[in-house]
């Protein structure tokens, strides 16, 4: 007997995911450990320029966004990847308090949530 595949397996299988953050170890730990192992499809880049490229390709399902990033913010690059395309990102910070996290969603985030550190 064959057995169909659920729709949210289906699904990871072919999502494209792009995490753009300035620490390696995190990304080699997201993305082998946990990501990949459910079936998405995933690409890393550790700079705002990366990622704005990247980001505005059209290429990614979903875009998790590190807000410190060295050479940009990650709020910028949210806004570009924004004005490029109505995507779904979301904007991971190591900033907890309101204001960054009202100006992330503003900047173009469309979840902002809080990276463990």
């Amino acid at each position: 007997m064959i057995q169909a595949a659920r729709p949210e397996e289906t699904m990871r299988k072919h999502a494209r995911l792009l995490i753009v953050d300035d620490d390696p170890d995190l990304c080699d730990l997201v993305q082998l450990r946990y990501l990949e192992a459910e079936g998405f499809v995933i690409s890393v880049v550790h700079s705002g320029a990366e990622g704005s490229h990247e980001g505005t390709s059209g290429k990614y399902d979903l875009i998790v966004l590190d807000v410190m990033l060295p050479d940009m913010k990650g709020f910028d690059v949210a806004a570009r990847i924004t004005r490029a395309h109505a995507h779904a990102s979301s904007d991971a910070t190591a900033k907890g308090d309101e204001f960054d996290r009202v100006l992330g969603l503003q900047m173009g985030g469309g979840r902002l949530f809080g990276k463990a550190i």
